[in-house]
């Protein structure tokens, strides 16, 4: 399903080039992510049913999974900060969230690697 979007997406892209700011690339960039991640999940799956092993594609899987965390949080302070640019300046109230944010999420991507790496 992700797939399709992705083709959608990059259709509509294409059709209004004009309209077309970063910010919309970086969609496309995320759900690029999200696709690669779910085929890594899926091929990960796979070969831990088949041999017991992933051969690598948990690792892929964090990887791809960590950017498109990072590309949807971007993409959330871009459209909320006023599009298609990130405030020049922001209030100290404001760089507080953001640098409480960040790291909440750092540390929830690593908390779900050590957990789905260490279970049973």
């Amino acid at each position: 399903m992700y797939l399709c979007f992705l083709g959608f997406w990059i259709s509509l892209c294409f059709n209004n080039q004009r309209c077309v700011h970063r910010v919309h690339l970086l969609m496309g960039a995320s759900l690029t992510m999200q696709t690669l991640s779910l085929f890594c999940a899926a091929e990960d799956n796979h070969y831990v049913k088949v041999t017991g092993t992933p051969h690598g594609w948990n690792v892929l899987f964090w990887i791809f999974q960590f950017i498109n965390s990072v590309l949807l949080f971007t993409l959330i302070v871009l459209i909320g900060a006023g599009l298609p640019y990130l405030k020049p300046v922001l209030h100290a109230r404001e760089k507080i969230v953001l640098m409480i944010v960040i790291t909440l999420m750092v540390l929830a991507n690593v908390a779900s690697m050590m957990m789905a790496e260490t279970g049973p």
